[in-house]
Protein backbone atom coordinates (compact mmCIF):
# COMPACT_ATOMS: atom_id res chain seq x y z
CA UNK A 1 0.00 0.00 0.00
CA UNK A 2 2.61 2.59 0.96
CA UNK A 3 4.32 1.29 -2.55
CA UNK A 4 1.41 2.69 -4.30
CA UNK A 5 1.03 5.73 -2.30
CA UNK A 6 4.86 6.54 -3.13
CA UNK A 7 4.39 5.54 -7.08
CA UNK A 8 1.53 7.81 -6.87
CA UNK A 9 3.46 10.57 -5.54
CA UNK A 10 6.37 10.59 -7.51
CA UNK A 11 4.64 9.85 -11.02
CA UNK A 12 4.58 13.40 -13.49
CA UNK A 13 3.21 11.63 -16.34
CA UNK A 14 -0.61 13.34 -15.72
CA UNK A 15 -0.18 17.19 -15.02
CA UNK A 16 -2.49 20.56 -15.09
CA UNK A 17 -1.49 23.80 -15.98
CA UNK A 18 -1.87 26.50 -13.32
CA UNK A 19 -3.98 28.83 -15.79
CA UNK A 20 -6.26 25.39 -16.38
CA UNK A 21 -6.73 25.11 -13.05
CA UNK A 22 -7.55 29.04 -11.97
CA UNK A 23 -10.26 29.01 -14.43
CA UNK A 24 -11.73 25.54 -13.16
CA UNK A 25 -11.65 27.40 -9.52
CA UNK A 26 -13.43 30.69 -10.63
CA UNK A 27 -15.94 28.61 -12.54
CA UNK A 28 -16.80 26.73 -9.89
CA UNK A 29 -16.91 29.59 -7.29
CA UNK A 30 -18.92 31.73 -9.54
CA UNK A 31 -21.64 28.93 -10.14
CA UNK A 32 -21.67 28.56 -5.92
CA UNK A 33 -22.12 32.09 -5.69
CA UNK A 34 -24.62 32.17 -8.16
CA UNK A 35 -26.08 29.22 -6.64
CA UNK A 36 -26.56 30.41 -3.40
CA UNK A 37 -27.83 33.91 -4.55
CA UNK A 38 -31.02 31.95 -6.32
CA UNK A 39 -31.26 29.49 -3.02
CA UNK A 40 -31.53 32.13 -1.06
CA UNK A 41 -33.90 34.28 -3.15
CA UNK A 42 -36.24 31.14 -3.12
CA UNK A 43 -36.25 30.78 0.37
CA UNK A 44 -37.68 33.99 0.87
CA UNK A 45 -40.35 34.13 -1.81
CA UNK A 46 -41.76 30.32 0.14
CA UNK A 47 -41.04 32.06 3.59
CA UNK A 48 -43.02 35.27 2.34
CA UNK A 49 -46.30 32.83 0.43
CA UNK A 50 -46.16 31.17 3.97
CA UNK A 51 -46.91 34.07 5.87
CA UNK A 52 -49.16 35.40 3.71
CA UNK A 53 -51.11 31.53 3.71
CA UNK A 54 -50.82 31.38 7.50
CA UNK A 55 -52.41 34.77 7.80
CA UNK A 56 -55.21 33.78 5.18
CA UNK A 57 -56.49 31.25 7.85
CA UNK A 58 -59.30 32.88 9.70
CA UNK A 59 -58.76 32.96 13.44
CA UNK A 60 -61.82 34.01 14.53
CA UNK A 61 -63.76 32.78 17.47
CA UNK A 62 -66.79 32.84 19.44
CA UNK A 63 -66.83 31.25 22.92
CA UNK A 64 -70.83 31.73 24.54
CA UNK A 65 -70.77 32.78 28.47
CA UNK A 66 -71.97 29.51 30.85
CA UNK A 67 -74.05 30.35 33.75
CA UNK A 68 -75.11 27.68 36.37
CA UNK A 69 -75.12 26.69 39.85
CA UNK A 70 -75.27 30.08 40.61
CA UNK A 71 -71.61 30.88 38.94
CA UNK A 72 -71.00 32.13 35.55
CA UNK A 73 -67.98 32.55 33.43
CA UNK A 74 -67.41 35.33 31.14
CA UNK A 75 -67.65 34.48 27.29
CA UNK A 76 -65.12 35.15 24.80
CA UNK A 77 -64.52 36.25 21.07
CA UNK A 78 -62.16 37.63 19.10
CA UNK A 79 -63.01 39.30 15.29
CA UNK A 80 -60.05 39.09 13.01
CA UNK A 81 -59.89 41.61 10.41
CA UNK A 82 -60.27 41.34 6.83
CA UNK A 83 -57.41 39.01 4.63
CA UNK A 84 -56.97 42.25 2.56
CA UNK A 85 -56.38 44.66 5.70
CA UNK A 86 -53.83 42.18 7.49
CA UNK A 87 -52.03 41.31 4.07
CA UNK A 88 -51.61 45.33 2.70
CA UNK A 89 -49.88 45.44 7.25
CA UNK A 90 -47.71 42.47 6.53
CA UNK A 91 -46.50 43.56 3.11
CA UNK A 92 -45.64 47.16 4.79
CA UNK A 93 -43.62 44.93 7.60
CA UNK A 94 -41.72 42.97 5.15
CA UNK A 95 -40.29 45.88 3.04
CA UNK A 96 -39.89 47.53 6.46
CA UNK A 97 -37.41 44.17 7.28
CA UNK A 98 -35.54 44.96 4.44
CA UNK A 99 -37.88 42.52 1.81
CA UNK A 100 -39.91 42.89 -1.23
CA UNK A 101 -42.57 41.18 -1.00
CA UNK A 102 -45.73 41.02 -3.87
CA UNK A 103 -48.71 42.79 -3.80
CA UNK A 104 -50.58 39.26 -2.83
CA UNK A 105 -49.46 35.57 -2.97
CA UNK A 106 -49.32 34.28 -6.35
CA UNK A 107 -51.87 31.49 -5.78
CA UNK A 108 -54.65 34.00 -3.84
CA UNK A 109 -54.65 36.33 -7.29
CA UNK A 110 -54.79 33.06 -9.75
CA UNK A 111 -57.82 31.54 -6.84
CA UNK A 112 -61.31 32.29 -8.36
CA UNK A 113 -62.23 32.28 -4.33
CA UNK A 114 -60.36 34.69 -3.42
CA UNK A 115 -62.87 37.53 -5.63
CA UNK A 116 -65.29 35.68 -5.56
CA UNK A 117 -68.25 38.25 -4.12
CA UNK A 118 -70.68 35.51 -2.47
CA UNK A 119 -68.28 34.34 -0.99
CA UNK A 120 -66.74 37.62 0.77
CA UNK A 121 -70.78 38.52 1.57
CA UNK A 122 -70.59 35.82 3.44
CA UNK A 123 -67.68 36.22 5.33
CA UNK A 124 -68.93 40.19 6.01
CA UNK A 125 -72.50 38.09 7.13
CA UNK A 126 -70.18 36.25 9.40
CA UNK A 127 -68.49 38.28 10.92
CA UNK A 128 -71.70 40.90 12.04
CA UNK A 129 -73.17 38.45 13.68
CA UNK A 130 -70.17 37.46 15.47
CA UNK A 131 -69.96 41.24 16.62
CA UNK A 132 -73.54 41.05 17.42
CA UNK A 133 -73.41 38.05 19.79
CA UNK A 134 -70.43 39.60 21.57
CA UNK A 135 -72.51 42.95 21.69
CA UNK A 136 -75.45 40.83 23.55
CA UNK A 137 -72.90 39.08 25.57
CA UNK A 138 -71.17 42.08 26.97
CA UNK A 139 -75.11 43.33 27.78
CA UNK A 140 -76.05 40.31 29.26
CA UNK A 141 -72.67 40.16 31.42
CA UNK A 142 -73.51 43.68 32.47
CA UNK A 143 -77.38 42.87 33.61
CA UNK A 144 -76.04 39.78 36.01
CA UNK A 145 -73.48 42.10 37.52
CA UNK A 146 -76.13 44.46 38.03
CA UNK A 147 -78.46 41.80 39.58
CA UNK A 148 -75.91 40.23 41.36
CA UNK A 149 -75.30 43.84 43.00
CA UNK A 150 -78.85 44.56 43.55
CA UNK A 151 -79.35 41.16 45.38
CA UNK A 152 -75.99 41.60 47.51
CA UNK A 153 -77.43 45.02 48.69
CA UNK A 154 -80.87 43.37 49.50
CA UNK A 155 -78.97 41.08 51.47
CA UNK A 156 -76.92 43.43 53.59
CA UNK A 157 -80.08 45.56 54.34
CA UNK A 158 -81.85 42.49 55.23
CA UNK A 159 -79.03 41.96 57.69
CA UNK A 160 -78.58 45.78 58.97
CA UNK A 161 -82.74 45.38 59.45
CA UNK A 162 -82.21 42.26 61.49
CA UNK A 163 -79.32 43.76 63.65
CA UNK A 164 -81.30 46.52 64.51
CA UNK A 165 -84.41 44.89 65.32
CA UNK A 166 -82.55 42.47 67.65
CA UNK A 167 -80.79 45.86 69.04
CA UNK A 168 -84.19 47.07 70.05
CA UNK A 169 -85.13 43.59 71.64
CA UNK A 170 -82.75 43.66 73.96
Amino acid sequence: MMRLLRQLWEDEAGYILSAEAVTVGTVGVLGATVGVGAMSESVNQELTETAYAIRSLDQSYYVQPQQGCGAWTAGSCYIQRDVEEAHADLGLYIQEQGGTPPDLPPAETDSPEFVDPELLEQNRIEREEMKDRATQTREEQRRIRQQKRRERKRLKEQQEGDTADEADAT
